[in-house]
């Protein structure tokens, strides 16, 4: 059965509890074949010219009040893709997407567009992205640096990701639908708070 079997977490269950469930393949999974599944058209939009597919719903902590915690100096360059991620606050949720064009952006599609345009490689997917440089934890990141999740421990590899903006914050790209106030949202580009109990891991990189 997937999880969340509804597309989004339950508020009122226990996290821990639900991330304990079941999981079905993220949308990155290198063994997952895109083709095989049907596109439920509740679960959002597909990019332009994207095989559709559903992907584990990470968006159901709390937002966090936009209370603008100044971000930690850092290189020019980290500053940059972090610039460059902010500014995309807001827009849609797309699997697949990496540009405005698209429509919106995807966990790795957000990442992706904004080390590209601040002049740093970057790999496409979430599972390449953390390769991109060396697992730490979250006490040992800089902002800049990426947090990873893995939803399915029987599949390797990342299956949703976020920069790291230092003060605990990232911004990500959650996926598909959000429940706020008793109603179902879709997902768009935020910044929060990381909860103490995510699963997360930190990713060290160098640029």
């Amino acid at each position: 059965m997937p999880w969340p079997p509804s597309g989004y977490i339950e508020p009122s269950v226990d996290l821990g509890t639900q991330l304990a469930s079941p999981v079905t393949p993220g949308l990155e999974s290198p063994v997952q074949d895109p083709a095989a599944i049907s596109y439920n058209p509740s679960s959002g939009v597909v990019a332009p010219g994207v095989n559709a597919m559903w992907e584990p719903d990470f968006s159901a902590l709390p937002d966090p009040k936009e209370d603008n915690i100044k971000i930690p100096t850092t290189g020019k360059t980290r500053e940059l893709v972090i610039q460059y991620a902010l500014e995309k606050l807001g827009r849609k949720y797309v699997w697949g997407g990496e540009s405005d064009a698209e429509g919106g952006f995807d966990c790795s599609g957000l990442l992706f567009y904004a080390f590209h345009k601040a002049g740093v490689d970057m790999p496409r997917v979430s599972y390449s992205q953390t390769g991109r440089g060396k697992r730490v934890s979250l006490d040992k990141l800089e902002p800049g640096d990426l947090v990873a999740w893995d939803s399915n421990p029987s599949i390797p590899g990342a299956d949703h990701i976020a920069l790291y903006l230092g003060n605990g914050e990232i911004v990500e790209a959650p996926a598909t639908w959000v429940v706020v106030n008793g109603k179902r949202v879709r997902g768009t580009v935020r910044r929060r708070k990381l909860g103490a109990n995510e699963g997360a891991w930190g990713v060290k990189l160098s640029y």
